[in-house]
């Protein structure tokens, strides 16, 4: 009996596994709000950042902008005016997670996971799920990724 059971526990615990890994690389397009990107929300103060993140390895005041400053973490910056963030920009290496999705960070995975764009530009291409847009900057003579940039509507 005390077999079954551990065979039982063997079994389910890697059913559960399996339904994680699925669920962490869907091929499906994610059409769902963006509540978070790479653990951020755009409705973050600079206090819930440094809590998720811990503090930056610097910041900078934007010299043009009074009370515009970025906080540098590896491979991320995050933008704010004020206490409120304005937009998040991302090393475009490896794979950035919405939602708890991981996202390829390159064109094709992004029209694979994220769907078509909903605005192709001259510099990348944007994503949009309700109020909050994804762009991924694209080199213009290359056509290689560069960075992407998680933003509000609002901030267009």
């Amino acid at each position: 009996m005390m077999r079954v059971i551990m065979i039982l526990t063997l079994l389910l615990g890697d059913m559960f596994a399996l339904t994680a890994s699925a669920e962490k690389h869907s091929a499906e397009p994610i059409h769902t709000e963006w509540s978070e990107v790479n653990g951020i929300s755009i409705y973050d103060s600079r206090e819930a950042v440094v809590e998720k993140l811990g503090e930056p390895e610097r910041i900078s005041q934007d010299e043009h902008l009074p009370g515009v400053e970025t906080y540098h973490y590896e491979a991320m910056s995050i933008t704010f005016q004020g206490n409120q963030m304005q937009y998040v920009d991302m090393e475009a290496s490896g794979v950035l997670t919405i939602n708890r999705i991981e996202v390829g960070m390159t064109e094709r995975e992004m029209r694979r996971q994220l769907g078509e764009p909903a605005y192709e530009a001259e510099d990348g291409i944007v994503f949009q799920r309700g109020d909050m847009l994804l762009k991924l900057f694209l080199d213009g003579d290359t056509g290689a990724p560069q960075y992407v940039s998680y933003y509000h509507v609002a901030i267009v």
